[in-house]
């Protein structure tokens, strides 16, 4: 037993040098666990057991680890004589020595590599409005873009103004138990708070794109929705205001969507189903408010979305046992012909 009375009294906090010693007792222990649990563990027979008592001696593992880096941060003799040690069994060996910074760095990658990957894949599946618009890469660092526009003669022309690349960003942090939780599954790490903010993210994107749009719809038409016919009745005058030939796309919130599915005629057919046949492409998007649906013309002639940085992940560093992120982007809409798109409202 190496722990002390939890109860008997201390006349004052122990001083760095008293935290060392304490440590010293600590890794003493964590290394007689190590080799308990191994040897535990290859005495069983039962796989379930075994692997358990793998898990177990994995941890204690990481606490040796732990327990020793903050030993080289109270005793920085200590931390000199392990640099000196780890160097001189490198030369021993024929090795070339390593830096303890890039094999810390080099430890933690693997885990915190998987989280922007997750990051980016969610951020893939919640961007909707981004599938049916074409798309400009304008590259990193870039802030703006020409505003283009077509003319009645069907000229494209460049005026003087510029369009500014919006920048859309959120935070996230992962703690470092959830971390090591995927690490010992050996599966990448897939984060919750990771999804998350990509969802947030991602629905920020549509909503900027719904709105820049909205804004932009030369065409508007407004009525009720309420009975079988009146929402496709809306559409198909706006369709027919439109300049463009297609094709086209019916953007609308979810909520909107489960509002016209539940509008039925005698015959059994829905207002959704009935205005899907009208539109080349139905997208449902949270980033669309309840009560207008966006009809656009998704030809690079009629409109396109600039994208600037492009779905960046930053790690910002470990703060309280939590490793801390930013994810950004910068994008504008730019619609080239307002004809070409129309804003249909429910009265």
């Amino acid at each position: 037993m190496l722990s002390k009375n939890p109860l008997e009294p201390q006349r004052e906090l122990a001083s760095a040098e008293d935290a060392a010693q304490a440590l010293r007792l600590a890794i003493i222990a964590e290394l007689d666990a190590i080799n308990l649990y191994k040897q535990l563990a290859t005495a069983v027979k039962d796989d379930r057991v075994r692997r358990v008592l793998e898990d177990v001696t994995n941890e204690e593992r990481t606490h040796f680890g732990e327990f020793l880096s903050l030993l080289n941060e109270l005793d920085p003799q200590q931390a000199k004589e392990l640099e000196a040690g780890a160097k001189e069994v490198a030369e021993l060996l024929g090795q070339r020595p390593s830096d303890p910074g890039e094999q810390a760095k080099a430890q933690q990658t693997p885990d915190l590599k998987g989280v922007p990957d997750a990051f980016l894949r969610a951020l893939q599946d919640a961007r909707r409005l981004r599938a049916v618009i074409p798309l400009v890469s304008l590259g990193p660092g870039a802030i703006a873009a020409p505003r283009g526009s077509v003319t009645d003669d069907d000229v494209v022309r460049s005026p003087a103004d510029v369009i500014p690349l919006a920048r859309l960003s959120v935070d996230f942090s992962v703690p470092q138990e959830e971390l090591e939780y995927y690490r010992r599954l050996g599966v990448p790490a897939a984060p919750s708070s990771a999804l998350r903010a990509a969802t947030r993210l991602g629905l920020a994107e549509d909503s900027l794109i719904f709105s820049a749009l909205s804004s932009a719809a030369q065409v508007k038409a407004s009525g009720d929705w309420s009975g079988p016919g009146f929402f496709t009745r809306l559409l198909s005058q706006a369709l027919a205001k439109l300049s463009s030939q297609g094709p086209f796309a019916l953007a609308l919130s979810p909520a909107d969507r489960a509002y016209l599915a539940s509008v039925i005629d005698q015959a059994g057919v829905d207002e959704l189903q009935r205005a899907s046949r009208l539109v080349d492409k139905v997208v449902v998007s949270g980033g669309a408010p309840s009560g207008s649906a966006l009809l656009l013309s998704y030809s690079p002639d009629c409109v396109d979305l600039l994208v600037g940085t492009d779905g960046q992940v930053d790690y910002l560093g470990l703060q309280g046992g939590e490793h801390r992120f930013t994810a950004w982007e910068t994008l504008a809409v730019r619609a080239k012909a307002q004809s070409c798109v129309a804003l249909i409202a429910r009265a």
